[in-house]
């Protein structure tokens, strides 16, 4: 018996040493949309994430402000600028902007998010803050596809 609590805590201990708290090369980013929502009171951003940090994909974001909102955030790929980053739209108040937090939970093993890690890799961020952070170079623009060649020659 004794042996096989040292086995199950052994590799528990395994799986938890592979939780990688490091730092992500790309960093978080947030810009003001140059779009106009349904409601024309609120200001709109798209905020750029991290794929990945380190070992650990996204696995969820969300946005929250004190006694106003804790909502989950549907998140995208998104390959406009240098580097692997997932976007989220947010539209809010402009006078809350120095107040919303963005969670962003890596606690995935895979990219298409098929498993969840008990790692505890939370990362926050403020609005505010990745307003700030200059964003990064833009890749540079594929030319469309030639047209398909026609039979009727």
């Amino acid at each position: 018996m004794k042996a096989l609590l040292f086995i199950f805590f052994t590799l528990l201990s395994l799986v938890a040493n592979a939780c990688d708290k490091g730092l992500s090369k790309e960093q978080a980013f947030a810009i003001q949309a140059d779009y106009e929502g349904l409601d024309r009171k609120l200001k709109y951003y798209q905020i750029y994430i991290p794929t990945k940090r380190e070992k650990m994909f996204v696995s969820s974001i969300n946005a929250q402000l004190a006694s106003t909102f804790d909502m989950g955030l549907d998140l995208h790929e998104y390959a406009e600028y240098e580097g692997d980053y997932y976007t989220v739209h947010l539209g809010i108040n402009p006078l809350s902007e120095s107040e919303v937090i963005i969670n962003v939970s890596y606690n995935s093993p895979y990219k298409d998010r098929s498993a969840i890690a008990f790692c505890g890799n939370f990362k926050k961020y403020k609005l505010s803050e990745l307003l700030n952070v200059a964003p990064p170079a833009k890749r540079p623009e594929m030319p469309p596809p030639p047209p398909p060649e026609s039979d009727d020659v």
